[in-house]
């Protein structure tokens, strides 16, 4: 199988890129967040990595830095680094709460469970996913409430 080529600003839209001529790399840091999800979605682990450690973390937003923290904390525990992981995740969980974005804490929470099932903790996966789809269904969020049921399903039994 072949992998697209997804790190340009030239395959992005408008809503990616940092302004008109973009911060380097043409992305801005919440357009960075959502390719390494992507990335991390395709298990390409060294790619999502890659991506985040070439984007700056100065002034980020809180919403923008718990997705960039749990993002990374995926990233750790699928790298067999389970403290550093789980003190990102919770971290991301704890940043996103002091917003009022319940998308971007159900989104928190959704890395919490990835990151406890990387870790192979199926039963803390679980509260963290139920955690998620509470966060999903306030907002109204069907694509989130999806992926958590998802989430769910995959740690059940």
């Amino acid at each position: 199988m072949t992998e697209p080529a997804v790190t340009g600003p030239a395959v992005t839209g408008p809503a990616l890129r940092g302004g008109r001529d973009g911060p380097a790399g043409g992305l801005s840091p919440r357009g960075r967040n959502l390719l390494a999800r992507s990335l991390l979605a395709q298990e390409r682990i060294d790619a999502a990595d890659d991506l985040l450690r070439r984007g700056t973390a100065d002034a980020l937003g809180p919403a923008t830095l718990a997705d960039r923290c749990g993002i990374a904390a995926r990233i750790l525990a699928a790298r067999g680094r389970p403290a550093c992981a789980l003190l990102l995740a919770h971290s991301a969980v704890a940043t996103a709460g002091r917003t009022d974005s319940t998308g971007g804490q159900g989104l928190a929470y959704l890395d919490l469970a990835h990151t406890y099932l990387a870790l192979g903790d199926g039963q803390a996966a679980r509260a963290a996913a139920t955690d998620a789809r509470r966060s999903f269904v306030r907002k109204g969020h069907l694509v989130g409430v999806a992926r958590a049921d998802q989430l769910l399903s995959a740690t059940s039994g």
